[in-house]
């Protein structure tokens, strides 16, 4: 890594469906990126510190993947989101001004035995032309409230549509 270049760390969050035995797993293993995958058992838990970007580079833990599925945690290898993730409501319904509830497959968002907290802003229709708007005040807003919400703690992941928009009114 040059002093000039960034450390990258990619995280997924999948919506899961895939049924077969271990069919997630294989294609990121078929795919090489079981080189930089984060060990599920690296992992913390019950609310305790992740490590530092840097560690986690040096480490070569580049990806951390999270699945919808719980029972691929134990089959797969792959985090079940909920045991390591707080999150707010997403659609219209996570974009009311002073409001961040916890989606109803998340813990409460001030539950600390969960260290990641992801908030959501984007409305139910994707809108590009009202990105601009949803993303600028009102999200820095809602990321505000959901701070106070997730018990004093700022989001690590933020959820948005169009975050990068290129209006061409001409």
């Amino acid at each position: 890594m040059s002093e000039h270049s960034l450390p990258v760390i990619v995280t997924l969050f999948l919506e899961d469906y895939v049924q077969t035995p271990n069919g997630l797993s294989k294609v990121f293993r078929e795919a090489g990126l079981m080189n930089y995958w984060y060990p599920i058992s690296q992992m913390p838990r019950n609310g305790q510190n992740w490590p530092l970007v840097q560690d986690m580079v040096v480490r070569n833990f580049r990806l951390l993947v999270f699945t919808s599925m719980e029972s691929k945690e134990k089959s797969e290898g792959i985090a079940y989101q909920w045991n390591y993730v707080v999150e707010n409501q997403y659609g219209n319904d996570g974009m009311i001004a002073r409001s961040c509830v916890n989606r109803e497959e998340s813990s409460a968002l001030n539950n600390k035995s969960k260290s990641l907290v992801l908030v959501n802003y984007f409305g139910s229709l994707p809108s590009k032309q009202l990105a601009c708007v949803h993303n600028s005040q009102d999200l820095i807003n809602i990321l505000q409230t959901c701070h106070n919400a997730a018990g004093e703690r700022w989001p690590n992941f933020v959820a948005v549509d169009f975050y990068k928009v290129n209006l061409n009114y001409t």
